[in-house]
């Protein structure tokens, strides 16, 4: 059910393209634009707008489905403001206020939504009940987000690619977008213009050793911190000048000292209020624990009261922490890479950190190792400390920080953040890639499990997402071995050689192949066969790292990738498993054998040429005799 025109020109039309799916595909019914017809099922498919008719579907409690364009790169950009170019030219103080009068009223609706139900309600229409109204306007927020976008602001750049896309040239739209800031971006006072015109620079302290927040590197500061600050340094028109430091005490002093103007990335507390002030946060993440990787899950935070937990010295979490839990005891260290070599030392039972920054460490030194094994009710909010003797600068970085866009955060933080975790009493995900509330829901989650609360859902949408969830498996997951197939393996080769190239880690990759299988399935049937691909798959994967990941390659090829893990070490692995498959009795069968080539990335290489020198030093294997492991260096 859809407007004709919707089939024309929309994001609808725009999704149907982008899978091929053609007008014939379907049956088109004329838009009744009542949600009745959805949920009594004479319609399978309805175009909706998610704060309107979502409600209703909701209150009925039928199962649904929804499919966002958005989701698939699709973006839409409805409700915009016209008018002719000639009222504008003519005009523009009274578009400039018409448009300030608008952004008001619509922060106070969103800011008085009860309010404005009740009015909408009694004085205009009462269609909808004030719930509905109340939900609509819930929905709306969300879309609109306030806190992140300002409101009534214009993405140029989304827009124009919009726009080409649309009416498909290749000419900047630019100037259609009525623009009064351009010489004022963030509406700066003049008090504000006039402190900028009067200093040459803003100087600023960081941590130099916080990955992926931010460090100090060969004297640059670099990290997530690094990308926001030189996004601001644009914006405001100044440079932005580091103070290096060796600790994230010693920055905390000079920040004392009015030796720096800012501190790049920094929690609020009631000490440092004392000497900054703060902009509003633009990084949040939970603050976690790390322990052992044979330590069992921490439910809560009770169960560590009488434990040793190490912090960094001088952050904001030592301060929430003791106000919270005086009873715990903590141990301070001057980084985080000597809190957890106290953790893998047994010096301390556990680390504390947010969840990007241990989990970033471990990456780095600690896999198979250490682990994050709880998650604690407290967030960092970290923000743009200023001193507090400057409000003009204040001001002037709020808004800097106010106008980032959705588009940076997301780039900054999926170009920072891919980070693995692991938990095996509860099979989690092995990967969490950094969407930070991806990553947070999943601790919830874990969290609520271990205490034996249940989530309340309704049953239908329970049963939706069981659905997605084993369609998702059935579309990465070999049928018969239950290892990854071949289309997953290459997603995760693309993945892990973006992570290779960032961090400068060591990839490489075991190519196997069972030896003679083809006079297994000849001779025994194809029973048979399948009984010793599912028992080589299990052994395979009984005998490598958690962080490894085991595929199908195709017929009897299976494809091991090992991240971090050098050409040298992943021969080792490769002849400890030749040996037990050698060794290994398969029932009433002959016994089994299996050739074996592995290769390492080089950075001068593409993942294709990794692969391809890993399946010559398998072929090599085979050639010279079979049951035998080949690296591709010494071919």
């Amino acid at each position: 059910m859809a407007v004709k025109e919707e089939l024309n020109n929309s994001s609808l039309k725009l999704l149907l393209d982008k899978f091929s799916i053609q007008e014939s595909d379907f049956t088109l019914v004329p838009h009744s634009f009542n949600i009745q017809d959805f949920i009594d099922k004479k319609v399978d498919v309805t175009t909706a707008f998610i704060s309107n008719e979502l409600y209703h579907i909701q209150k009925s409690k039928i199962p649904y489905n929804i499919i966002n364009p958005e989701s698939y790169g699709i973006r839409s950009f409805s409700h915009n403001l016209f008018s002719s170019l000639d009222f504008v030219e003519k005009n523009p103080t009274l578009i400039k206020n018409f448009l300030q009068a608008t952004k008001k009223g619509w922060e106070y609706a969103l800011k008085n939504q009860y309010e404005l139900s009740t009015i909408i309600y009694n004085k205009y229409s009462q269609k909808k009940s004030i719930e509905a109204l109340l939900f609509e306007a819930k929905q709306i927020e969300k879309l609109i987000m306030p806190n992140i976008f300002p409101i009534g602001s214009i993405n140029y750049e989304v827009m124009n690619r919009k726009l080409k896309e649309v009416i498909g040239n290749s000419q900047d739209h630019h100037d259609f977008f009525f623009n009064y800031t351009q010489s004022n971006p963030f509406s700066f006072t003049q008090e504000e213009f006039d402190y900028l015109k009067g200093i040459d620079k803003i100087t600023m302290c960081v941590d130099p050793s916080w990955l992926p927040f931010e460090a100090i590197e060969e004297g640059k500061h670099v990290g997530m911190a690094a990308e926001y600050i030189n996004l601001i340094e644009k914006k405001i028109g100044k440079p932005i000048q580091l103070i290096e430091t060796s600790t994230w005490s010693e920055s905390i002093k000079l920040a004392k000292e009015r030796k720096c103007d800012i501190m790049s990335l920094v929690q609020e507390t009631p000490i440092r209020n004392k000497y900054l002030n703060f902009t509003s946060s633009y990084l949040n993440f939970p603050l976690v624990l790390s322990t052992k990787d044979s330590q069992s899950f921490i439910a809560d935070i009770k169960d560590i009261m009488n434990k040793r937990v190490g912090i960094v010295k001088g952050y904001a979490s030592v301060e929430l922490l003791k106000k919270r839990y005086p009873r715990i005891i903590l141990v301070e260290f001057d980084t985080i890479n000597d809190g957890l070599e106290a953790v893998r030392n047994s010096e301390v039972f556990a680390f504390v950190d947010s969840l990007a920054t241990i989990g970033f460490a471990i990456q780095q030194g600690f896999i198979g190792e250490l682990r994050v094994a709880g998650k604690l009710d407290l967030s960092l909010e970290l923000g743009i400390g200023v001193r507090n003797d400057n409000l003009i600068l204040l001001s002037i970085l709020q808004k800097a920080v106010t106008s980032i866009i959705r588009e940076d955060h997301q780039r900054i933080k999926q170009s920072w953040i891919n980070v693995n975790y692991s938990d095996e009493s509860h099979q989690l995900l092995q990967k969490v890639t950094l969407s930070t509330a991806v990553i947070l829901i999943l601790f919830v989650i874990l969290y609520l499990v271990q205490r034996r609360y249940l989530i309340k859902l309704q049953k239908a949408n329970q049963i939706i997402e069981e659905q997605n969830t084993q369609l998702t498996l059935l579309s990465t997951t070999d049928k018969l071995t239950q290892l990854y197939n071949r289309h997953k393996l290459e997603d995760s080769i693309s993945e892990q050689f973006e992570y290779a190239k960032r961090f400068k880690t060591p990839l490489s990759f075991i190519m196997i192949d069972i030896d003679f299988f083809k006079r297994v399935n000849d001779n025994y049937g194809h029973i048979k066969g399948d009984y010793i691909l599912k028992t080589f798959a299990h052994i395979v994967r009984k005998n490598i790292r958690k962080t490894d990941i085991l595929g199908r390659w195709g017929g009897e090829e299976f494809l091991i990738i090992s991240p971090n893990s050098s050409e040298e070490k992943s021969v080792q692995v490769a002849q400890k498993i030749q040996e037990l498959i050698a060794n290994y009795h398969f029932d009433d069968l002959p016994r089994q054998s299996a050739s074996f080539g592995v290769s390492e990335l080089h950075s001068t290489e593409s993942t294709q040429e990794a692969i391809n020198q890993a399946d010559r030093a398998l072929y090599h294997s085979k050639e010279s005799g079979r049951n035998k492991v080949s690296k591709a260096s010494s071919l």
